[in-house]
């Protein structure tokens, strides 16, 4: 009993999910997450469970419409992600033909501007 409770607790309860952003939206998720007082994590996760939330209600997702420049500056983001809010979207995945860090994508470039954005 001990030894499995030791185990258990030892288990992370985030998913590391890596994306490449582009090096401006990575800067303004930044710049969203300290004008709300949130850590860029706090906010990655908020955002992910209002999308979630809206996949559930609605069957889809809102995502951005802007494409990303091949040559244009990049950064390549380790996000962790709780595992609650991962393993629902590893079910949508599973179901739909796309990968996890391009949900994860889609859902941070657009949550966070249009819900957290002051104007």
């Amino acid at each position: 009993m001990l030894l499995n409770s030791i185990f258990l607790s030892n288990i992370p309860d985030e998913s590391s999910v890596k994306v490449q952003l582009l090096y401006s939206d990575y800067m303004e998720l930044k710049e969203i997450a300290a004008e709300n007082s949130y850590s860029l994590k706090k906010l990655v996760n908020k955002s992910i469970g209002m999308a979630l939330d809206e996949i559930e209600e609605s069957g889809f997702y809102t995502r951005r419409r802007s494409v990303r420049v091949v040559n244009a500056i990049t950064k390549k983001c380790s996000l962790k992600i709780k595992n609650k809010h991962y393993d629902r979207l590893v079910e949508i995945c599973d179901l739909h033909d796309i990968r996890v860090k391009d949900i994860v994508r889609d859902i941070i470039l657009h949550y966070p501007t249009t819900y957290y954005k002051r104007d």
